[in-house]
């Protein structure tokens, strides 16, 4: 028989948190240790397998894979590529682009990567011919305004990768995601089509209950229920130290409500990719956001190990026959999961030999061990008592023991029902039912009162960070109201407005040509010949007939004009946004302020609320741990009495 392991296992799981150098928010550190100390806090951290992310590319992730495994190369940490891609289209209320993840099998190749992102297009061109960059070429200035199409994503992922899709597409239910605008038809559409083309969703425990819900569409087509995945989405050391495998709350500044800022996803499978698939065949089952881990059942049989000698027989009674007992050279651990387990081989291999020696061993007996023995060393052999110590079983004692004969007997009558109210009732009068509920309460209370401890250490930490940010953000205010500043961002905020028109018209322009392209590559010539038809022609002959259309012995080709006002209009507003903000930087230092406190100085005042909230919420959470740690301790000093009690019961 070839023993399996033990089986799936709740562990912490972070699909979406960004490397050192990452083309966007990179707040890391710039210098080159920046990689061994993000190494070292992914090693020393508790979670078990991480989605190494960033956009529309893949450089970082074999980078630091090359790297990890120098340094720790009997690491059990597991990792899997992340690319974030930013859709061409919006549905939310704040006009922000649709974010698309692509998790990829830590088996796919960095050439099989590089191909898939040659192949896929962004919304840049050249600037010559016209030519759409690749996500493979884009350059540093390029990421901040990337977009990639979804059915070209789809189509580049399948020419590449082909039907046997060692990848899984998600995309963030909440910010920059999926968040339609109610009295829109067409973004309700559009966001049903990308709900049908991801296999999970990147969002909170909100989420969970609308994804696995199957009536979620807008017309009346049957969803599928979709896994939802938290995750840090870290872009610093201190994202990584503050929320990586951790539950993170704060305060709401509108409405003064505890809101989860950060939380921990559990998923229960193996820390493989086939693993990860499978949570999206399971969603409800093995996944589950929470600040705590799921905890497993307090009765359950955690291994059993045999002994047999190479004499041991089987012996029918009333029989002189006998025959080598099948178990004999087993001798590894069988690993019960606590959820489930099962056993699984061909007829005459020993699955329900070993249930049958399990339940005798336990005290249960069973028709298989009533009509035969064990024979050793020519004597029989008493499992119950197994005082040569051959079968050996970790975990709870008790055990509720169904053989195959009583499983025939359910269907028959009230069998069934003498199951549950003879058996099962008698078994909740003996007692131990209700000090295992206090026993777990207590259990929960001593988990409870450690993670006090280490939230007490944390929150003290982060209120003097606080307390310096606040004195840091009330600096920045009184100097940020003068007038020359106000006028400064106002003509900052112009040029940015206008710039972003401009770029959001070339892709209009480009988007709109390479439609007519497509009708006019996809329309067919037809036999017959009505009104419509001669009317389709007709506007088939305009199209052909602009002036970026080029035909040649068939060959559709777009050539984009070059608008030259437009160009020297791009010219000139990026020379007056290098200057305004240049008089910006002039201003700062003038008033003895680093480029860190420019990027703030536009959310002060509202930092300064925020801060001041925390800080509030922060000394009233400290003051609550602090209550709430002695009471916990006088709770738990009663576990030694029902331990007692316990142990007077078995």
């Amino acid at each position: 028989m070839e023993i399996a392991q033990k089986g799936s296992e709740w562990r912490k799981w972070d699909l979406h948190l960004h490397t050192p150098f990452t083309k966007l928010s990179n707040n890391y550190s710039k210098e080159n240790d920046s990689w061994e100390l993000f190494s070292q806090i992914i090693e020393e951290s508790d979670v078990a397998v991480f989605g190494l992310t960033d956009y529309f590319c893949c450089e970082n992730y074999f980078y630091f894979i090359e790297n990890h495994k120098v340094k720790y190369p009997q690491s059990e940490k597991v990792f899997f590529l992340n690319i974030e891609f930013r859709l061409d289209i919006a549905v939310n209320k704040s006009a922000e682009e649709i974010n698309l993840h692509v998790i990829f099998s830590n088996e796919v190749s960095k050439t099989d990567i590089d191909n898939f992102l040659i192949s896929l297009k962004t919304n840049h061109t050249n600037g010559t011919g016209g030519a759409r960059i690749p996500c493979k070429n884009l350059n540093d200035s390029q990421f901040v305004s990337a977009t990639v199409n979804y059915n070209e994503l789809l189509q580049s992922l399948v020419e590449t990768f082909g039907q046997h899709k060692p990848y899984i597409i998600l995309a963030a239910a909440n910010n920059a995601g999926l968040r339609p605008v109610k009295d829109s038809p067409r973004k309700l559409a559009i966001t049903d089509e990308i709900d049908k083309i991801c296999d999970a969703f990147f969002g909170g425990r909100q989420n969970v209950a609308y994804y696995l819900n199957l009536q979620r569409y807008e017309t009346n087509e049957i969803s599928k229920p979709k896994p939802v995945i938290s995750g840090c989405d870290a872009h610093s050391f201190d994202d990584l130290d503050l929320t990586l495998g951790k539950y993170v709350e704060r305060t709401n500044p509108q409405n003064h409500q505890q809101e989860i800022l950060k939380d921990i996803t559990w998923i229960k499978s193996d820390t493989t990719f086939e693993g990860l698939k499978q949570v999206l065949f399971e969603p409800e089952h093995r996944v589950k956001i929470s600040e705590q881990k799921p905890r497993e059942p307090i009765r359950k049989i955690e291994s059993i190990k045999f002994n047999f000698p190479s004499g041991t027989f089987v012996k029918r009674n009333n029989s002189s026959d006998k025959q080598e007992f099948c178990l004999n050279s087993l001798k590894k651990d069988i690993a019960f999961s606590p959820y489930f387990t099962c056993l699984i081989g061909g007829r005459g291999t020993g699955k329900s030999t070993i249930i049958n020696i399990l339940g005798e061993r336990l005290g249960e007996k069973t028709d298989f061990f009533y009509d035969n023995n064990l024979i050793i060393n020519n004597k029989k052999y008493d499992i119950e008592t197994d005082s040569d110590k051959i079968i050996n079983v970790t975990g709870t004692n008790e055990i509720e023991f169904v053989s195959q004969g009583k499983i025939e007997k359910l269907a028959e009558g009230n069998e069934l029902t003498k199951l549950i109210f003879n058996e099962r009732i008698k078994e909740s009068e003996s007692g131990f039912y209700n000090l295992d509920s206090e026993i777990e309460i207590i259990t929960s209370l001593i988990d409870e009162t450690i993670h006090m401890l280490f939230d007490l250490k944390n929150f003290n930490n982060t209120l003097k960070e606080k307390e310096k940010e606040k004195e840091t953000t009330q600096n920045i205010i009184d100097s940020v109201n003068d007038e020359r500043y106000k006028v400064i961002t106002n003509k900052i905020s112009e040029i940015r407005k206008e710039f972003s028109s401009i770029k959001n018209s070339e892709t209009r322009y480009d988007t709109l040509l390479n439609s007519i392209r497509t009708i006019l590559l996809e329309t067919t010539d037809v036999d017959y010949q009505n009104d419509i038809e001669v009317r389709i022609n007709e506007i088939l002959s305009l199209l052909k007939e602009i002036k970026e259309v080029s035909i040649v012995e068939n060959e559709i080709n777009i050539e984009l004009q070059e608008f030259q006002t437009t160009k020297t209009r791009l010219d000139e507003l990026t020379n007056e946004f290098r200057n305004e903000n240049q008089k910006l930087k002039d201003f700062f230092e003038e008033k003895g302020m680093s480029e860190e406190t420019i990027k703030d100085s536009q959310k002060a005042n509202e930092n300064l609320a925020i801060i001041n909230s925390e800080i509030i919420n922060l000394n009233s959470k400290i003051e609550r741990i602090k209550e709430q740690y002695k009471e916990n301790l006088s709770k738990i000093e009663e576990f030694s009495n029902i331990n007692k009690s316990y142990n007077k019961l078995r």
